[in-house]
């Protein structure tokens, strides 16, 4: 909370400023000093008497607001000189009609736009985006989005002004390219800058900062290999040198082969320049100890090589022996902010820290709840290397990791040859087989992987006779309960595998596996619901799985079909890779099929979901957006509706007619959708049955893609079984335009009303 100063204290804190401002001090110190008196400014309720401050302020803000400056700094203090600017923009008596103040502008609008994004106040993002014309903005569907990803589908699908959507996918793609995937080269850290100008007064303001390292190898005069930190010398004896020298050999006894190096001591260039302010100090010798490792690892060409999380800033020094040092608490708080306003997702910290830390974190969730962030108190560097949410050890693929060999030796060139065409000429190309999982089969409670030449790789123990995998190639795809594929784009394949209930006794669970066997996450928690006051329990069974890439991802999004048992409801629930839950449809009743397709042509995909709705007694077909769906299903008459949920704005959703009188067996069944059969330039087609599928036939209703109702007609397996079970045709009894008139009359949600859907005749 800021205080309100007098007006002797308030010059007094302006004389001090304007001291601050004339130090050489980095930029953005001089910004963190800037925007607490913007602060200030702020909370003074009449604007007018700071006039002299702001005319004074003006040219400062030009020389030393800048998006590096702004980046990572607090959204508040961002805010308080946003609002500052528009203030002396709005004000007459202030020179600011030139192109290099709009300019400024637009910049400070710009980082605050990406640092509310990145706390993923969404809501607050597109209202700042809209803050001329606030109407424009859905607040109920930018207050429950989970993701900038999201915000850039819905401003696609409301078409956004082109300059605003186009602002959303940069910071979308930036968050990607620094935050997606693991890397060899690179990892994330805080660093901190202070000044003291009065004693036991001390200003400290942060920044995260990419820690780069390579290394250039001699190979006749290996004592003076050079491994080289963001490209920048430092004298020998300097502190951080000795700090990079334990973080090497940390980093060389974690590792079995690299234990034994030929020399025991490298030339180390290390150092963070930044417009001629050095950073320096010993808490990045734990980052600096992964990325040696990794580029060890990478300089002895090893088959399994360790990658850093993107999404991770470490801080925390290193002893020789791979102990975490902690960090001075003076700064861990501006570290930790530093780390919480970016697009970073969770911070190593010291187990010595730990306490102190999580204290100040849950101090910043208390302002900015949306934000997910957590901490990772860490002891040393072995037990870092074991958590495989921030390391992964994967293999290289053999041939690229033969051909890395074959650059690094010309004795190795000439053999791999020979081995080569020695290969291809007995036909033993399986030699190129890893340990990339491929097949499954199962054997008692357990199921067994396999790579694609049938090597044993490894299993996995459900507790339970998993009967219902045993069927390898189920009639649909997405009924194939364990599903192998390169999910993550890292080129290795995972395995999902959705398994059902025990005799009710427990939830069937999701489970993401790595190429290795361990398990990435697992989704178990299921709701407990009401339809109408009847409660249904939190048992469910994973009923299919459908992994879908959208275009311009590198990665898959799992949506998974839960179904409660032993009756009703269904969900269907969107994952991202790393198992976040990000959307949720609850259908009262069964969901039988799913396809993806671009129906309205918009270049965004739809969901359509083939269901029978218990509630109605009747088939039914759901169309939702591929991303950003949630809610249930409308009420029909008086049926029951799932207690406490709304509809979906964007949901549409198709009832077809009870059979009635065509129910030749009399069995009064419900009918369902099975299949959905798409045909992207004229429409879908959708099965419709009753009771079980091979009673019946189905009828075959074809829509286009505005779903206008173009064609009905039946399966020759609904003629056949007719035909069998009366002696006699289904046309020769029922009158066919008739029989089309009353099957046709179905009605459809949209745009919250119930409406006749128009037939094309």
């Amino acid at each position: 909370m800021t205080t309100i100063l007098s007006l002797t204290e308030f010059e007094a804190a302006f004389q001090s400023l304007q001291f601050r401002l004339a130090l050489n001090l980095s930029e953005r110190l001089k910004t963190r000093l800037l925007g607490e008196f913007c602060l200030l400014l702020q909370s003074r309720k009449n604007s007018i008497i700071n006039h002299s401050y702001y005319q004074e302020l003006m040219p400062h803000f030009q020389q030393y607001l800048a998006t590096e400056s702004l980046a990572f700094q607090p959204a508040g203090l961002q805010e308080a000189i946003y609002k500052t600017l528009k203030y002396t923009e709005e004000r007459a008596e202030f020179e600011t009609a030139n192109d290099s103040f709009r300019k400024l502008i637009r910049i400070v609008k710009r980082q605050l736009l990406v640092s509310l994004t990145h706390l993923q106040e969404f809501e607050a993002a597109v209202l700042l985006a809209f803050e001329n014309d606030p109407d424009q903005v859905d607040k109920e569907i930018f207050s429950t989005i989970a993701s900038i990803e999201d915000v850039c589908e819905v401003a696609e699908r409301q078409n956004f002004p082109v300059e605003i959507l186009k602002v959303f996918q940069e910071i979308r793609d930036s968050n990607n390219e620094e935050t997606t995937g693991y890397s060899r080269r690179k990892v994330w850290i805080p660093l901190v800058e202070k000044i003291e100008d009065t004693p036991g007064k001390e200003i400290i303001v942060g920044t995260i900062y990419p820690l780069e390292l390579d290394i250039e190898a001699r190979q006749n005069e290996r004592s003076r290999d050079i491994i080289t930190f963001n490209n920048h010398p430092l004298a020998q004896d300097d502190l951080v040198n000795y700090q990079a020298q334990d973080a090497l050999k940390a980093a060389r006894s974690r590792h079995k082969f690299l234990k034994k190096p030929k020399t025991s001591r490298y030339t180390v260039a290390f150092g963070f320049p930044s417009v001629g302010h050095y950073l320096a100090g010993a808490s990045f010798g734990f980052g600096m100890s992964l990325l040696a490792l990794c580029a060890f690892e990478r300089e002895a060409n090893l088959r399994k090589q360790y990658s850093v999380s993107k999404s991770t800033a470490f801080t925390g020094g290193i002893d020789f022996t791979g102990q975490m040092r902690a960090v001075n608490s003076v700064g861990l708080d501006e570290k930790i902010a530093t780390v919480f306003y970016s697009s970073l997702t969770s911070l190593v910290v010291p187990q010595e820290n730990a306490f102190e830390a999580q204290m100040i974190v849950d101090e910043l969730l208390l302002k900015h709840p949306q934000k997910k962030f957590s901490l990772i108190p860490e002891q040393n560097l072995q037990q870092m290397l074991e958590n495989r949410d921030i390391l992964i050890y994967k293999k290289m693929p053999l041939i690229e990791w033969a051909r890395n060999h074959i650059t690094r030796s010309l004795i190795l060139k000439t053999f791999l040859h020979m081995m080569l065409a020695v290969l291809l000429t007995l036909g033993a190309i399986s030699i190129f087989s890893d340990d990339n999982p491929s097949e499954y089969k199962v054997e008692g409670e357990s199921v067994l992987i396999f790579n694609n030449t049938g090597k044993f790789l490894w299993s996995i123990d459900l507790g339970h006779t998993p009967d219902y995998l045993e069927v390898i190639n189920p009639r649909k795809p997405i009924y194939r309960r364990l599903q192998i594929n390169d999910y993550d784009g890292d080129g290795e394949n995972e395995v999902l595998l959705g398994t059902q209930v025990k005799q009710h006794e427990f939830n069937g669970r999701l489970y993401y596996l790595e190429t290795d066997g361990t398990v990435k996450w697992m989704f178990s928690e299921h709701p407990i619901l009401q339809f109408g006051g009847a409660e249904y329990t939190d048992n469910y069974g994973v009923g299919f799985i459908f992994p879908f890439k959208h275009a311009n991802s590198t990665v898959y999004d799992i949506y998974a079909r839960f179904s409660h048992m032993p009756w009703f409801p269904n969900r269907l629930v969107r994952f991202d890779i790393n198992g976040t839950q990000l959307d949720e449809f609850i259908h009262p009743g069964g969901i039988y099929d799913m396809e993806v397709c671009d129906l309205n042509q918009d270049g965004e995909m739809e969901i359509i979901l083939g269901c029978t709705n218990n509630a109605f007694n009747d088939a039914a077909v759901a169309i939702i957006p591929s991303r950003g769906f949630k809610g249930t299903t409308p009420r029909w008459e008086n049926t029951r509706q799932l207690d406490g949920s709304k509809v979906d704005s964007n949901l549409i959703y198709i009832k077809f007619p009870t059979w009635g009188d065509y129910d030749f067996n009399d069995s009064g069944a419900r009918s369902h959708v099975d299949d959905i059969f798409l045909d992207s330039d004229r429409g879908f087609i959708v099965s419709v049955v009753l009771g079980g599928t091979t009673e019946t036939g189905s009828y075959l209703y074809s829509f286009d893609l505005n779903l206008n109702l173009t064609g009905l007609s039946v399966s020759d397996g609904f003629l056949s079984q007719y035909h069998r079970k009366n002696s006699r045709d289904f046309f020769e009894e029922f009158d066919r335009a008739e029989w089309y008139e009353k099957m046709t009359q179905i009605d459809v949600w949209r745009d919250g009303q119930w409406l006749a859907t128009s037939r094309d005749d």
